[in-house]
């Protein structure tokens, strides 16, 4: 009897040495942040990665010239790597460094932001609605970053220019750290081409096509007669 104890006993005690540093290397490499889909060449933490992987706070992926990778990051987000990127990630007060490359960025709406630093910089999202960017950073240090959806911050560590942009929107920042932003021209809808309707009486029958979104989604043909009859309205579909 004392013998099956001592046997189970050394069995437990190898199994936990065996599966400790495994535990240990997660352990240190902070909490998990996402999935990791790769294409091509990739490497996480300069080992190559195939297939899917788990991502850590504390990981740094990099991609070859024909590499790509896309991280889902469960209530956030997504995160898509380019070609020849490099960027680390933290867990921190920012999520990831971007050294090189570029990424897009989609955050879920009431989510937490997928803040992504550059040199001084650091890009956020407005996260009341959906928000999208892409970001590119060169080696010389210079960034651009220009919104797709939503709103986007560019946080100046080091001075008081942040702006915020809207889609079309973007910033440049120079390898100097000097940022310009560019801004898509707002213009008056142009009311040019919209349909004339005639106020006189005659026995012409004016056409309006209105898209309506009723329940079905489908829209929904308006005639009105100005000859003095009773105008008809077309009933939307059930």
């Amino acid at each position: 009897m004392l013998r099956r104890i001592l046997i189970c006993f050394i069995s437990v005690a190898l199994t936990s040495l065996i599966a400790a540093p495994r535990i240990l290397a997660q352990g240190s490499r902070g909490e998990v942040i996402g999935v990791l889909r790769v294409t091509g060449e990739v490497y996480v933490n300069d080992s190559p990665v195939t297939g899917q992987v788990t991502l850590f706070a504390s990981d740094a992926v990099r991609t070859g010239a024909k590499g790509a990778a896309g991280l889902t990051i469960p209530g956030r987000g997504m995160l898509t790597i380019g070609a020849k990127t490099r960027i680390s990630f933290s867990a921190g007060p920012y999520f990831a460094k971007l050294e090189s490359g570029n990424v897009g960025i989609r955050t879920f709406a009431g989510a937490k932001a997928i803040d992504i630093r550059l040199g001084q910089f650091i890009v956020i999202q407005e996260t009341e609605l959906e928000a999208a960017a892409k970001v590119t950073r060169r080696s010389d240090g210079s960034a651009h970053v220009q919104c797709t959806e939503g709103t986007v911050g560019i946080i100046n560590l080091s001075g008081p220019q942040s702006p915020f942009i809207h889609p079309g929107d973007s910033v440049s920042i120079s390898s100097a750290g000097e940022m310009q932003v560019h801004q898509v021209p707002w213009a008056p809808a142009n009311t040019s081409n919209l349909p004339q309707v005639s106020n006189t009486k005659s026995h012409k029958t004016a056409w309006i096509l209105l898209g309506v979104a009723g329940a079905g989604g489908a829209g929904a043909a308006v005639a009105l007669a100005s000859s003095g009859h009773k105008t008809s309205v077309s009933p939307s579909s059930p």
